[in-house]
């Protein structure tokens, strides 16, 4: 029969190697005895500790976002109600869920298999009191080497996602999961009746550098300008590569005069920052295209946004030019010349 250290209050715990992989543990415990022997434990171990005396501040604890990796619970843990538990248990990601050890006293054979009324399903172990030393750091080593494992499958899976919908140069939005965004921003766009604005990007002579300084020096480049993008945007700003040195901004509640100063911004922070490549600097400039999206297709609106750019890199780059929005054409003018004047005529920024 195996001995409990923890067995009463008069329990003496003596010094153990520490585990090497100690995660967190909250420690649902109501007995003040119990629970300093667990403490004192568990910390010698070298985990952190944090622990709970009632229900309440044990629910309330698993609603955080980031789920404990062991949770030790007492299956006598005043206000507790195990359906109430495993329903919040449940509302964790099922990828970052706490390992569950429930403590319960044995019951004698002919009651059965019920313990305390607390079931055991969703307890991914269940060790009874008084606690054994050595069953307790098993269950703990189980635990430690499953999230472990647990987490490094969700590192790889992240990082798969991540790799699937993002340019692995720049780290942007690729193409493919820039138009699954600007199709989600229309909808909200059409939804609440807000704005949108495309800008699309492009660097002037772009194909000289590669070939004065080769793709690397050409990539060191692009790396930096999404640099400057995420400290230009805002935060749920869209930025993605479109393909080679062009780069497509998205900004919900934008309209012509937020749109056209921050193209203006978008310019500048190219032109007037050099460049490092390799062992030089230049100092380059780039195109820009706008388009206002009022609702339209996101396609419609890339399109217009690229005959803008065309317009400018025409009027010799280092500038931008405005498409007009759908709202701009759909107004008849009076205006004696308005007729003549095409409906794809564009204004420099």
């Amino acid at each position: 029969m195996a001995t409990s250290l923890l067995a009463g209050p008069s329990s003496r715990l003596r010094p153990v190697l520490r585990i090497p992989h100690t995660p967190a543990v909250l420690l649902a415990i109501a007995n003040p005895n119990l629970q300093t022997d667990l403490l004192t434990l568990l910390r010698g171990w070298g985990h952190p500790v944090e622990p709970v005396a009632d229900a309440s501040t044990l629910l309330h604890a698993l609603e955080r976002p980031e789920a404990v990796p062991i949770l030790i619970l007492d299956a006598g843990l005043p206000g507790l109600h195990g359906l109430a538990l495993l329903h919040q248990l449940h509302l964790q990601s099922a990828r970052r869920r706490s390992w569950t050890i429930l403590l319960t006293h044995a019951l004698p054979k002919d009651e059965g298999n019920s313990q305390n009324d607390v079931p055991d399903s969703g307890f991914d172990d269940i060790l009874t009191k008084p606690i054994d030393e050595v069953e307790l750091r098993v269950s703990l080593r189980a635990a430690s080497r499953v999230q472990a494992r647990t987490a490094a499958m969700d590192d790889a899976i992240d990082a798969a996602r991540f790799d699937a919908s993002h340019d692995s140069l720049t780290g942007l939005l690729n193409r493919d999961a820039l138009l699954k965004v600007l199709y989600q921003e229309t909808d909200r766009t059409q939804r609440l009746g807000s704005q949108l604005s495309f800008l699309l990007l492009d660097l002037d002579q772009f194909s000289r550098i590669n070939r004065e300084y080769g793709y690397d020096g050409g990539d060191r480049v692009l790396r930096q300008l999404a640099s400057r993008f995420r400290r230009f945007l805002r935060s749920y700003d869209v930025a993605g590569r479109c393909g080679g040195d062009q780069f497509l901004i998205a900004m919900p509640g934008c309209a012509q005069d937020d749109a056209r100063s921050m193209a203006a911004r978008l310019r500048d922070s190219v032109s007037e920052r050099p460049f490092d490549i390799l062992q030089a600097t230049l100092t380059l400039t780039a195109s820009i295209g706008v388009a206002e999206s009022g609702g339209r297709s996101p396609l419609t609106v890339l399109r217009e946004a690229e005959h803008a750019l065309s317009r400018a890199k025409l009027a010799g780059g280092a500038c931008a030019r405005w498409f007009p929005s759908a709202t701009t054409r759909s107004k008849p003018s009076t205006h004696p010349s308005a007729a003549s004047q095409s409906a794809e005529s564009t204004h420099s920024v």
